[in-house]
């Protein structure tokens, strides 16, 4: 019917996109309802909603302006990777739920919500939802006549197939199938011809969620048990319900009790955890046991395989039996789903980066901070009942009771394929790839040990700059480490926290000591977290793939000392706060084009406001027309 150019706003000097019909034997009503299209479009004006600059007609046919997207559409980003994560459903259908419920505000029904029709736009490192193809739109009080009666039969609610009157609700419907077939990677539906498609979609209830995927839990049921019911008056009645409603289903596989392992030679260290967390144990969100070292430890983990396990260990590092290190060689021999987090005193890197290198998956440094155990608690926890989800369906204590024979990850990878990518999560992201410059060379010239304790210094120093600012630092790798950061303004604050990490780490250099220094590389764009289960180790490790991690690694490799390098393509997410300069251009390993690399010099003082603040500060204060909230 017709076609979409990238074209170019001559006046504004912006490139667009440039929808016109065009053809012979277009039907009847098209040129109205594109008219109808433009209209509907232009007076929503809302993020979530393809923007419509201009319409008119030329030459005969109707045109659309509209505002240029880069990105995917769901039907693309479902057709590569097969089941989303519950968690990244969630986020796709909040903001598609804004746009609908903008939609139903003024009356009306969009009638074709599918996942061709939800855009993945991105822009400066952030994914936006965009509701695309008002065509068969109306308004909620017109009568259904023919023209109207289109849409995708997959996605039609039980009235739109049987040719009934529609309204809000059926779009509701539309959504939440989307979700559905999101989460479990197929369609609840056997029949692929329109109509025989149709009269199922009439005559069949929809099966629970987990019947089709066994790793979804009885929350997720209950919510498309009403999103999707037959009866309009037993589903969610509006958008914002609908959207909430998903987000507390996803988020009660959290919030179930965690089952927890102190492994430390000090009594009062459990007592001090019991007491930080009196409240979360006495309403039965916590469970602290607790293990005086190692081998006590990887005996409460064989005899609690036979009941509901341990998901996590809370491990010191030096205690006069077996030690922490020790105990992680083991660990994946008895429990290999359960994660471990290195307790350690301040300072004590280069323990820190050997755990790391052995397996742990996080650390923290005492004195605790409430808030940042928390918070590790809370993604391990996470990572873990995700993990126990993608092997639920072959049988959990199947596979665990596999793990003490000497063939386990064949098996294993045989019995539950998921465990081979595990429990992947792909998202928009901000990776910073640091490299201490020297290691190597100052090893050959001064002792191991004065060269691990400066290397342990610097990177020491550079992790409180990472967390300040919302980054997880995903990798120790020899002398670099690799922070990602995701959520809102990721670019923003990655940027930020290399710059501050590049100041730190150079302020700590010794004195006329040139040999060393700090590279910093930052690269924005899709990453993915996986779990990968190794047939040698017989365990399964976390790790983080994708493009932007691959770039920042190299950019990290061709930065000077003292420098963060970018590519030219992220130079206009950097703001002005920000002085930068071009070093040229490079080609990047992988790569047949050559890119333009840029250096992030300095941030300018004049952004920079500094308050002194007191202890006796209370949450916030004002200064000026400024209010200064304290974070902790």
């Amino acid at each position: 019917m017709g076609i979409v150019w990238v074209a170019e706003d001559q006046q504004l000097g912006r490139r667009v996109a440039l929808k016109q019909l065009r053809g012979a034997h277009l039907p009847p009503d098209a040129c109205e309802r594109f008219a109808r299209e433009a209209r509907f479009v232009a007076r929503l004006h809302h993020d979530n909603v393809v923007e419509v600059f201009d319409y008119g007609v030329e030459d005969g046919s109707p045109f659309m302006v509209m505002e240029l997207l880069a990105g995917e559409d769901l039907k693309a980003r479902f057709a590569r990777v097969g089941r989303v994560s519950v968690s990244a459903m969630v986020e796709i259908v909040q903001q598609a739920a804004r746009a609908v419920a903008a939609a139903h505000a003024v009356g009306l029904v969009h009638r074709d919500i599918k996942p061709g029709n939800l855009f993945l736009a991105r822009s400066h490192g952030e994914e936006q939802v965009k509701v695309l193809d008002f065509g068969l739109a109306a308004m909620a009080y017109e009568a259904a006549t023919a023209e109207l009666m289109g849409g995708t039969p997959r996605y039609m609610s039980p009235e739109q197939a049987g040719a009934d009157a529609v309204d809000h609700r059926s779009d509701l419907w539309s959504l939440a199938m989307i979700a559905y077939i999101g989460v479990t990677g197929h369609s609840p539906y056997k029949s692929t011809e329109p109509s025989s498609l149709m009269a199922e979609v009439q005559a069949r209830e929809v099966p629970p969620a987990s019947s089709i995927a066994a790793d979804l839990w009885p929350e997720i049921d209950a919510f498309f048990e009403r999103a999707l019911s037959h009866d309009r008056g037993a589903r969610f009645q509006s958008a914002h319900a609908l959207a909430a409603a998903f987000a507390d289903a996803a988020e009660t596989i959290r919030t179930r009790r965690a089952r927890i392992l102190v492994v430390d030679d000090e009594p009062d260290a459990a007592a001090l955890l019991r007491a930080t967390f009196r409240r979360q144990i006495k309403r039965g969100d916590y469970e602290l046991l607790a293990a005086s070292d190692g081998a006590e430890a990887l005996k409460v983990l064989k005899v609690l395989q036979a009941h509901p396990d341990v998901d996590m260990v809370l491990s010191d590092i030096n205690m006069p039996g077996m030690d922490g290190l020790t105990f992680l060689s083991h660990v994946g021999e008895t429990n290999p789903l359960v994660k471990v987090v290195i307790v350690s005193a301040y300072g004590d890197m280069s323990n820190i980066r050997t755990a790391m290198n052995r397996g742990a998956f996080d650390f923290l440094v005492k004195p605790f901070d409430r808030n940042d155990l928390q918070a590790t608690i809370d993604k391990t926890m996470k990572h873990v009942r995700q993990l126990r989800g993608a092997l639920r369906s072959t049988g959990e204590r199947e596979v665990l009771q596999l793990l003490v024979d000497s063939d386990v990850a064949d098996r294993v990878l045989r019995l539950a394929p998921a465990a081979q990518s595990g429990v992947t999560d792909s998202v928009d992201a901000t990776v910073a790839a640091i490299t201490i410059r020297g290691i190597a060379s100052a090893l050959r010239t001064a002792e191991p040990a004065q060269v691990v304790q400066r290397l342990t210094s610097m990177l020491s120093v550079s992790i409180p700059e990472i967390t300040a600012r919302g980054g997880v630092v995903e990798r120790f790798q020899g002398d670099s480490l690799m922070a990602v950061f995701t959520g809102k303004q990721h670019f923003e604050r990655g940027l930020a926290a290399a710059v501050s990490v590049r100041d730190v780490v150079t302020a700590r250099l010794p004195a006329g000591e040139d040999a060393l220094g700090v590279a910093l590389g930052l690269e924005a764009g899709e990453v993915t977290w996986a779990s990968l289960a190794s047939r040698d180790m017989g365990r399964v490790h976390r790790t983080v793939l994708g493009e932007a991690v691959t770039r920042a690694q190299h950019l990290a490799g061709l930065a000077p000392p003292g420098h963060v390098l970018l590519t030219e393509s992220v130079k206009m997410a950097v703001s002005d706060a920000f002085d930068c300069a071009e070093l040229g251009r490079a080609t990047l390993p992988g790569e047949t084009e050559t890119v333009a690399l840029v250096a992030v010099q300095a941030m300018e003082e004049s952004s920079i406001l500094t308050v002194p603040l007191d202890e006796s500060i209370g949450a916030s204060l004002q200064f000026g027309d400024l209010e200064i909230v304290r974070f902790g």
